[in-house]
């Protein structure tokens, strides 16, 4: 999800997307003009978006860093809810993407990934303890945090420039890899590991 600037929260996935299928004209495929916009509008750059005060380079880096993140969603598997480049209702997100059964998790104030790793904590092994029980929890935690990253990703590949730093999205991501490491280094270590493997998965 992409939070107001600078934070971005990432995967909402709550936290930083909403819902809406655009149609060409709608994102300006086939206009005649670089803008996107139909040929007899005349706005400048900075009177584009919807969006008070947002810029058209903004709405489109916003587009592109929740399209990282529901194309890495689609690849690894799960069905995305929706997808937004519109802000989130209480202003702390510029954009958002969520899976199915987030807006509902969200709604009733759960489905951070802080409320995962609390739910599932208990249930992970203590080091030397068989770990073959939770195996598919690894699978997802690993899948879930190249998704958070996804979206930065994104930026990186499409975009000239250092990317925005996504805070919620890396928060998130963190929060899950504690599940699985028991360190700073082991979790900072995991978080770059799925940074590489989003990039590996967007670039195709």
């Amino acid at each position: 999800m992409t939070e107001k600037v600078p934070p971005d929260e990432g995967n909402a996935q709550p936290a930083a997307s909403s819902a809406g299928a655009a149609t060409a004209d709608e994102v300006g495929v086939g206009a005649d003009n670089a803008s996107g916009r139909p040929p007899e509008v005349d706005v400048d750059d900075d009177d584009w978006s919807p969006v008070p005060g947002r810029s058209r380079d903004e709405d489109v880096r916003i587009a592109i860093h929740e399209a990282g993140h529901a194309v890495a969603a689609r690849a690894l598997g799960p069905q995305v809810g929706g997808v937004t480049v519109n802000p989130s209702a209480d202003g702390s997100a510029d954009g958002l993407c969520w899976g199915v059964g987030y807006k509902e998790a969200f709604a009733q104030g759960r489905g951070d990934a802080s409320d995962v790793r609390e739910a599932l904590a208990p249930l992970m092994p203590e080091p030397g303890e068989d770990r073959r029980g939770v195996f598919d929890i690894f699978g997802h935690v690993r899948d879930q945090c190249i998704e958070f990253l996804a979206g930065r990703a994104a930026e990186r590949i499409l975009l000239d420039g250092k990317p925005v730093e996504p805070v919620d999205d890396l928060r998130q991501a963190r929060e899950l890899a504690f599940l699985i490491g028991s360190s700073d280094e082991a979790v900072e270590t995991f978080i770059a590991h799925c940074d590489v493997a989003a990039r590996d998965l967007l670039m195709p």
